[in-house]
């Protein structure tokens, strides 16, 4: 890992864990040092969930690195077990044991079988060699793999969220704003939402869902294993701006055999065109077109360019992702040292979507897309960036 002024990429482990911290009856155990579960608590009390995970750490001593002894994890998970009500039990790996080559496989069979009624779920993409995209990736998928039933019936007008995790800035916003749409558009209702406050009950019904409904990139490979097991179709789009979001109701429409309220489609169309003009009127005053560099996940930076190139006029927009893993050719890799070389050439006049550290010591004219420690959830009702509403929160935030 390369020397980083200001905000590094996070982990795999960090992926892992924001997606498994929202699920009601777990725990999550790392068999690693106890300070890296002391911030992750911190961070944890600042995003005011009504459900969530409990977060233990077992500490590791020389011995246990040297010799690659694991009973101070299997006593620890004793423990916990026998003082908490808990029915699913995440082991999260941390870069030492890892490096070691700690048999996570061999204890989790041993818990199995010492623990019959219990479900163990074990991650491989807990270290430094990934980012925190991979680890979301594997979290949902382990979840869909072992946690989720068999069908037992189709619970019609229902659906899943894939892909609601908490490290991005208004995530509970735009699930809001999802089934805000989507019950006025379809009267469809939520069963589980990956993972947003979801129990361990919602997450085993989830196969009995109509459809699901993807909002990230990492959450493809778990939809289409329910696709594979359960016979649950999928639709993926994280939807900004008014055309994105009328062709996505489009599309799930012919999914689920339904065509949309227009009446509803039309009633918001027309609120994002009132604004839109008046966004439009304020931007042409600039003496030149507006600059907006976009730094942010990959299907992120991909929607909001897509939004401004089709919807706003008079703007030069510049999209980056910032992780590897999803990038490709229409929205590219760039690290920090090219974001600060990005900003260093751009003017000051350009407006920002990127990491809330960089906006904050680099003084930048920004909206923050990704969380840090500092970041508190206290309103869960301010504005969405998706759908209808987000793209009134996207033109006010350009006008001021």
């Amino acid at each position: 890992m390369g020397l980083i002024k200001y905000s590094p990429i996070p982990s795999g482990r960090m992926g892992i864990i924001w997606t498994l911290a929202s699920i009601g009856e777990s725990v999550i155990i790392e068999f690693g040092s106890m300070g890296h579960m002391l911030y992750m608590e911190k961070w944890h009390s600042q995003l005011n969930l009504r459900k969530k995970a409990r977060l233990y750490t077992t500490h590791i001593s020389e011995t246990d690195i040297a010799l690659g002894n694991t009973d101070r994890l299997m006593k620890a998970i004793e423990e916990i077990i026998e003082q908490t009500s808990v029915k699913v039990v995440f082991l999260l790996p941390s870069t030492v044991p890892l490096m070691i080559g700690t048999d996570y496989k061999s204890v989790k069979m041993a818990l199995e079988e010492r623990y019959s009624e219990l479900k163990f779920i074990i991650f491989e993409k807990g270290g430094f060699d990934v980012d925190w995209v991979e680890g979301i990736e594997e979290a949902l998928y382990k979840q869909v793999s072992e946690l989720v039933l068999p069908k037992t019936k189709v619970e019609i007008t229902t659906y899943n969220i894939i892909g609601a995790t908490p490290e991005l800035v208004g995530f509970k916003q735009d699930v809001y704003e999802i089934e805000r749409i989507l019950k006025n558009a379809f009267n469809y209702s939520p069963l589980c939402v990956f993972n947003l406050e979801c129990s361990l009950d919602e997450i085993e019904k989830a196969s009995n869902a109509q459809v699901n409904i993807v909002i990230r990139s990492e959450g493809i490979k778990a939809a289409k294993e329910m696709q594979k097991r359960h016979g649950t179709p999928y639709i993926f789009c994280r939807p900004y701006g008014k055309k994105q979001t009328t062709k996505w109701l489009t599309d799930l429409g012919e999914i689920i055999g339904q065509s949309p309220n227009s009446q509803f489609i039309a009633k918001e169309e027309m609120e994002c065109e009132l604004a839109l003009g008046k966004t439009t009127e304020m931007i042409n005053y600039l003496p030149q077109p507006m600059r907006i560099v976009i730094c942010a996940h990959k299907d992120i930076a991909f929607g909001l360019n897509l939004f401004f190139r089709e919807e706003v006029n008079n703007v030069n927009v510049s999209a980056w992702a910032t992780h590897r893993y999803l990038s490709d050719a229409s929205v590219p890799f760039i690290d920090e040292a090219g974001l600060l070389a990005l900003v260093k050439d751009s003017e000051r006049r350009a407006f920002y979507f990127l990491d809330w550290q960089m906006g904050e010591k680099l003084d930048l004219k920004y909206t923050a897309m990704n969380k840090d420690l500092s970041f508190w959830e206290i309103n869960p009702y301010t504005p969405p960036y998706i759908g209808y509403r987000g793209m009134l929160h996207l033109l006010s935030k350009l006008t001021k």
